[in-house]
């Protein structure tokens, strides 16, 4: 069976399709993740934190998220708080391992990336997801993301 052979111009087009479908792929990806972080009704506009966690203000949430103790997300020009971040048995303040989770994500991750990953089932967590493990083993929480920006050591 005689071997075909490409054309520098087929190669070419070849790898611009592969490109595109790429694209559309991380697309879809990205709508699915953007979606599961909406519809799991864990994170709240700032206007509406106050009916949420009593005697919280939005204002108390920007302060702490310029102090990196919490995160938001913008969806279509509204800020976003993750509801799981605050302490309802302390006053609804963020937990203190949020802080240290977004200090080890420094600018790695931005707030959609938090969500995604506070959302995401995690290995390091036995399959559960980091919001779900963050009130009750918040120490584990910390050293899943310490892992999760760790360089890969190969042996």
């Amino acid at each position: 069976m005689p071997s075909e052979k490409l054309t520098p111009a087929q190669i070419a087009e070849l790898q611009e399709q592969l490109r595109r479908d790429s694209a559309e792929l991380d697309a879809i990806i990205d709508n699915e993740a953007i979606s599961a972080v909406l519809s799991s009704r864990s994170y709240i506009m700032a206007k509406d934190i106050s009916e949420a966690a009593s005697g919280l203000s939005s204002s108390q949430l920007d302060t702490w998220k310029r102090e990196k103790m919490i995160f938001a997300f913008n969806y279509s020009g509204v800020e976003y708080f993750p509801l799981y971040a605050l302490d309802p048995h302390h006053g609804w303040q963020p937990y203190a391992a949020m802080a240290e989770v977004l200090a080890v994500f420094d600018v790695e991750k931005g707030g959609w990336g938090c969500a995604f990953w506070f959302e995401g089932v995690n290995g390091y967590l036995g399959g559960r997801a980091p919001k779900d493990v963050l009130a009750t083993d918040p120490g584990r929480v910390v050293e899943a993301a310490t892992l999760e920006m760790s360089p890969v050591a190969h042996a």
